[in-house]
């Protein structure tokens, strides 16, 4: 095996792990996800564990302008809060990890918006 290819599979495995540890997490929060309007196909789920970061997954996602990204929010009774910006793949679909924040907010739902 070269040593790009050790290189990558060490770094898959440990997302791998990354991803396990934070569906497991005792904190995890799973919001489950439906497109409205434009984007009434549109499915996809948010794992959230304040201790372990951010899984969102998602599928049939409407197309976007080059250059732009769906932003994701945490939402709080004190408001929404940023969780991150995805940009989807050509069919639509998107799964994007983001590592755990000290401000995060008690979270109470979950959105997606361009």
């Amino acid at each position: 095996m070269s040593e790009t290819m050790r290189t990558e599979t060490t770094s898959a495995l440990g997302a791998m792990q990354t991803n396990l540890a934070l569906l497991s997490a005792p904190d995890t929060q799973v919001f489950k996800l439906a497109g409205k309007g434009i984007a009434a196909e549109a499915s996809g789920r948010a794992f959230f564990s304040r201790t372990k970061g951010l899984l969102f997954s998602a599928s049939k996602l409407p197309p976007i302008a080059d250059g732009s990204v769906y932003q994701l929010w945490l939402l709080a009774r004190s408001g929404p809060a940023s969780a991150g910006l995805a940009r989807p793949m050509a069919d639509g679909s998107v799964v994007a990890a983001y590592d755990p924040t000290t401000d995060a907010p008690d979270a109470t739902g979950f959105a997606v918006s361009v």
